[in-house]
């Protein structure tokens, strides 16, 4: 059964966003690769007073830990410690108290909650995951599931309707929200395009990479 949610962590408000719907991505116009067409990253963004992660049951913690898989999904782990850390008001995470929340973390997933995905990125057990790229360029590249670089990357392949490797890299930077595409981004989105020609998706023709709508 599932636990009730804990009254002095976690607002009334929240509850009241975790069934909002998200909306689908649009395709991105070709000539708008300044101004981001992905939607903008929900944040579970609740902060309270300071409380003792020791006096506040693991059930709690875990129960706390799902409501931001559920706003943020595919999301990090890390990310999920922070905002823990945020939504309890803990001043820093010290080694026994990132123990406290991987345990109360591990509980939820131990009890088919959450579940991991490649890279140590989380999301719920029950219901599909409409992967979808959001921007969000204040988190580090490392922080963007695999999945999700994918859908960015083959959306603005065919808005394109063609485009040249480079700047398939570094519009979808822009879009993700990244103002300068570094070498760790350019890399991470080489990597991701370098997998996606591995299954024709998008397809290259002469130098140019084209991604066609599938069903």
């Amino acid at each position: 059964m599932e636990p009730s949610a804990p009254s002095p962590v976690v607002v009334g408000d929240e509850k009241d966003r975790l069934d909002a719907p998200h909306t689908s991505v649009a395709d991105i116009p070709a000539t708008q690769d300044s101004s981001s067409q992905f939607e903008s990253y929900e944040r579970f963004s609740h902060s309270g007073p300071a409380h003792d992660p020791f006096s506040v049951p693991l059930s709690d913690l875990g129960w706390l830990a799902q409501q931001i898989v559920k706003i943020e999904q595919p999301v990090h782990v890390e990310t999920v410690f922070e905002r823990l850390k945020t939504g309890l008001g803990i001043p820093r995470l010290s080694s026994n108290v990132r123990m406290r929340l991987a345990s109360a973390l591990r509980e939820t997933v131990d009890n088919g909650g959450v579940v991991r995905v490649p890279d140590r990125f989380l999301r719920l057990a029950l219901g599909g995951l409409d992967v979808r790229p959001r921007c969000d360029g204040s988190s580090g590249i490392t922080r963007v599931s695999d999945a999700e670089l994918d859908v960015g990357l083959l959306a603005v392949a065919r808005a394109t309707f063609g485009v040249e490797r480079a700047d398939l890299v570094r519009m979808t930077a822009r879009q993700f929200g990244y103002g300068h595409t570094g070498a760790n981004i350019a890399a991470r989105l080489e990597q991701r395009v370098d997998d996606l020609l591995e299954v024709g998706r998008p397809s290259e023709q002469s130098g140019t990479l084209v991604a066609i709508q599938l069903d």
